[in-house]
């Protein structure tokens, strides 16, 4: 035990006796500054809205318009007549691709304002150009959809189906009157 003891107080003083002797022999250091830099304000900037953002709400523009189109053609391509039944189908398909039309179109408009608020955020022409190629880019597609879907067209469609269908149940009714009035005459 007492061997221990002496090794525990031995080891310390050896190491206080080197430190002490290494700085006998290095002696004092000295260092300069010869030249100073003075603090200037930096100016960080993070982006409001990343690339990657608008060229999503890009493509979702382009996905939307794609949509309308094949929609407005489906519909536009579709020829009333048939049977009772079958143009009342068409009509139901009429009124819900007038309806999924007018979705897709708030959905545009939603994609456009939302590109439109971070144009209206930039207050650097050339800091952010991405976002004014964006805009540019949605802004015409949308022009282009204004100028090509005519929701009177397929409103005139839907009226011509619902005539028809009009048409056939007065038939059927005359029918079924001439019918009762042939049964009527026969007794």
């Amino acid at each position: 035990m007492r061997r221990t003891f002496h090794q525990a107080i031995i080891f310390p003083c050896l190491c206080c006796f080197s430190f002490f002797s290494g700085n006998l022999l290095v002696g004092e250091t000295e260092a300069r500054f010869l030249s100073q830099v003075k603090a200037e304000p930096l100016e960080i900037s993070a982006a409001f809205v990343f690339p990657s953002t608008i060229k999503q709400l890009e493509d979702s523009a382009e996905e939307i318009i794609m949509g309308m189109k094949e929609t407005y053609q489906t519909t536009l391509s579709s020829t009333p007549g048939g049977t009772l039944g079958e143009l009342q189908v068409q009509l139901s398909k009429i009124t819900a691709s007038g309806q999924n039309l007018n979705i897709q179109l708030d959905n545009l408009n939603r994609v456009f304002e939302e590109l439109s608020f971070y144009k209206n955020q930039i207050q650097e022409q050339d800091q952010y150009e991405y976002v004014h190629e964006g805009f540019r880019s949605v802004e015409s597609l949308r022009n282009e959809v204004q100028a090509t879907i005519d929701f009177s067209k397929i409103e005139a469609i839907r009226s011509i189906v619902l005539l028809k269908i009009k048409e056939l149940e007065l038939n059927n009714k005359q029918v079924i009157k001439n019918d009762e009035k042939t049964l009527e005459g026969s007794e």
